[in-house]
């Protein structure tokens, strides 16, 4: 069962408290300090005190599954842990990680799970999701092409780095936030305008880093996987039955932005 004792609440529910109590120390700043003083720090300090709460939010308690919390756990329900497969690709994992890799199986897809037939967690155990359907629809090299496809995700600390950017992302945004609301109760100035222009450059900045990061650690990855397997054709099958899958498994006008995105995967494979 989830222990519900240690850290109870949501991550959502850290944030949104430590942003009230931002207001009120804009509030009591403007009757005990000079906004001037506080324009960095508060936004500052709500930054550092609201990641600490969205990790302990995070971090509260495990899904039945076993899978952690600090992936989105809806993308995962109803999955459970295959032992043979898990023992099957641990040698690769050990070979490439030093560590034991779990993959689990999934067959009943949800609304908010990704079209992605198959994907890491994050978190210190390296976990791979497959999507049974598509899995054992695979030979035995494509299998083994996709499952080194997704440890090299952990070689190269990608769904960390991609959880670290987004956490930066929302906390740039709460810092631009609390600074305008700032400016509007006392009055924007000189600074106050350098602080909320920062934050907004800041946020801008990594949406666009983001999104070079999740399309070029597939390109990483793909690579990596036809070394590993010294020869690209595997990873190329399964990356062509993968826009199949999409296809079955989206609608159309996503289907067409993911194909496009395979299609460049390939492309760059062959470069």
């Amino acid at each position: 069962m989830p222990d519900k004792k240690k850290f109870p609440f949501s991550g959502a529910f850290y944030f949104i408290i430590l942003l009230l109590v931002s207001f009120a120390l804009i509030v009591v700043e403007g009757i005990y300090l000079n906004p001037q003083i506080s324009a960095f720090l508060i936004p500052l300090t709500v930054a550092v005190f609201a990641g600490v709460g969205t990790y302990l939010g995070t971090k509260r308690r495990e899904r039945k599954s076993g899978i952690d919390r600090i992936d989105m756990d809806r993308r995962v329900r109803g999955a459970f842990k295959d032992a043979d497969l898990s023992k099957e690709y641990s040698k690769e994992a050990q070979r490439l990680l030093g560590k034991d890799i779990e993959v689990y199986r999934q067959l009943h897809r949800t609304p908010s799970m990704t079209w992605s037939p198959a994907f890491s967690i994050q978190g210190k155990t390296p976990r791979v999701v497959l999507s049974e359907t598509f899995f054992f629809g695979l030979s035995p090299g494509e299998k083994r092409a996709l499952i080194i496809h997704e440890i090299c995700h952990y070689v190269h600390r990608d769904m960390t780095v991609t959880y670290m950017l987004m956490l930066l992302f929302v906390l740039s945004v709460g810092g631009l936030l609390i600074s305008f609301v700032q400016g509007l109760l006392y009055g924007m100035d000189d600074l106050i305008d350098m602080v909320i222009i920062s934050f907004l450059l800041v946020s801008i900045s990594l949406i666009g880093i983001l999104k070079l990061h999740l399309i070029w650690q597939e390109y990483r990855s793909d690579k990596c996987a036809a070394m590993e397997m010294g020869e690209k054709d595997d990873i190329k099958v399964v990356i062509e039955k993968a826009s199949e899958y999409a296809r079955l498994h989206t609608n159309e006008e996503k289907h067409k932005k993911i194909e496009v995105l395979l299609a460049r995967r390939l492309r760059h494979l062959e470069s």
